[in-house]
């Protein structure tokens, strides 16, 4: 008997053992993408620079600033204002370079963006799609929340967002040499060919975030050239040397899920996203960008646009592709769910966790600007339940919508127990 009992506590320290090495601390980095906790970012500034970027806030001009999480301090750190219709004076997006004045990083990031959710009444759009899209197989950058500070002062919620850079490409997929750009949006342009002149493709409306002196646009042209003038027979093969088709389809079934009114399928032309093109090879693939305009309405039509889109429509006249297409919508509504599924869950979990600091935050705005700051709040509690109302309601409407246009999903498969982010 006493035997046995050795046995059993041996296997017991044995598993506890085990435990232990399976479950390493975590890094500085991932704390600061913990996505459990509100954090406290903040930032010392001049109180001169700190007005001269307010006075100028539709300028790039950098400041230097202190930058203080959690005991981690880093000095001559530098700040410039963001966006494109969302910067503001009072509460100004902001993107942190770490290392444009000193040869440094933090916690092992060499940037990061404070977005000011400006767009988004809930605050939590866009890491809510962000979080569907890597559940997805998409890379996407890690987002969490903060109450961010400027010399002491509360300035109120911002989303910290990881930077689609080299750190971020070599993580998500495994190298970080080939060339990424970041799509400037172009008003009317969905994918039409604009000529065999590479530099009419880069820098604009792609525009290098590496290789920045040799953006290499021949690819660009011939991709675009291929999706516009590839007949149907060959359009797969041809458009597949430089676009990963099946990648495309699956980032579209996300945004079209969250109901995405500002990305791939606008009224105005493509916005937010970045393109990647692998090291020495032409295939590329689109990562995504800004998805605070995500949850624009349960029945907001996911194919409204997507004749005007080159690229989307001849993709979408393959059957292939159709069918891939439409299997992946209910992939993204299997991960989703219904009535208290993974969406409606997360977006509860997640605004628990940042309602007291929005609470507090007199910079919000309203759907009526300006406005006080119950009447702000006011808005937040209804933004929230609209978003609960879309996560209840989308899978039947999206369903729908895809019979209505000739194509016939899979049943969506049951989520995961406990899906991961």
């Amino acid at each position: 008997m006493k035997y046995q009992k050795c046995l059993v506590l041996v296997a017991l320290g044995a598993l506890a053992m085990q435990a232990q090495v399976v479950t390493p601390p975590r890094t500085l980095q991932e704390q600061f993408f913990d996505e459990d906790v509100i954090h406290d970012i903040r930032l010392e500034i001049h109180p001169s620079d700190w007005k001269k970027l307010q006075d100028n806030y539709r300028d790039n001009t950098y400041y230097p600033v202190n930058l203080l999480w959690r005991g981690q301090y880093a000095e001559n750190v530098a700040i410039r204002s963001k966006g494109r219709t969302s910067r503001r004076v009072n509460k100004p997006g902001l993107r942190v370079d770490i290392n444009r004045y000193e040869d440094q990083q933090f916690v092992e990031l060499k940037s990061f963006l404070l977005d000011n959710n400006i767009q988004d009444l809930s605050s939590i759009k866009e890491r809510l799609a962000m979080q569907l899209y890597r559940k997805m197989g998409i890379p996407a950058p890690r987002e969490t929340h903060t109450r961010l500070y400027i010399n002491n002062n509360y300035i109120g919620v911002y989303t910290i967002v990881e930077s689609t850079d080299k750190k971020f490409l070599k993580k998500s997929l495994g190298e970080d040499d080939g060339f990424l750009y970041e799509y400037v949006y172009l008003p009317g342009y969905r994918f039409q060919y604009l000529g065999t002149n590479p530099d009419l493709y880069s820098p604009l409306p792609f525009k290098p975030e590496t290789n920045e002196l040799k953006p290499e646009a021949g690819p660009l042209e011939a991709m675009v050239r291929a999706v516009n003038e590839s007949s149907d027979a060959d359009f797969q093969k041809a458009v597949g040397k430089y676009l990963d088709l099946k990648k495309f389809l699956t980032a579209l079934a996300v945004e079209s899920y969250l109901a995405e009114y500002d990305g791939i399928l606008t009224e105005g032309g493509m916005n937010n996203l970045y393109f990647y093109r692998f090291e020495k090879k032409n295939l590329g693939m689109f990562l995504p960008k800004d998805k605070d305009n995500t949850f624009t309405a349960p029945d907001y039509p996911m194919l409204r646009y997507f004749k005007d889109n080159v690229l989307v429509r001849r993709a979408l006249a393959i059957p292939e592709l159709r069918d891939f297409f439409s299997g992946e919508v209910m992939r993204a509504a299997g991960f989703c769910g219904g009535e208290d599924g993974w969406l409606e869950r997360e977006i509860d979990r997640e605004a628990a966790i940042i309602r007291p600091a929005a609470y507090e935050d007199t910079n919000k705005e309203c759907i009526d600007t300006p406005c006080t700051l119950a009447q702000s709040n006011r808005d937040f509690e209804q933004q929230i339940e609209y978003m609960r109302r879309l996560a209840r309601e989308r899978r039947a409407i999206v369903l729908k919508e895809l019979i209505d246009n000739g194509m016939t999903p899979p049943a969506p498969p049951p989520p995961p127990a406990d899906p991961a982010n």
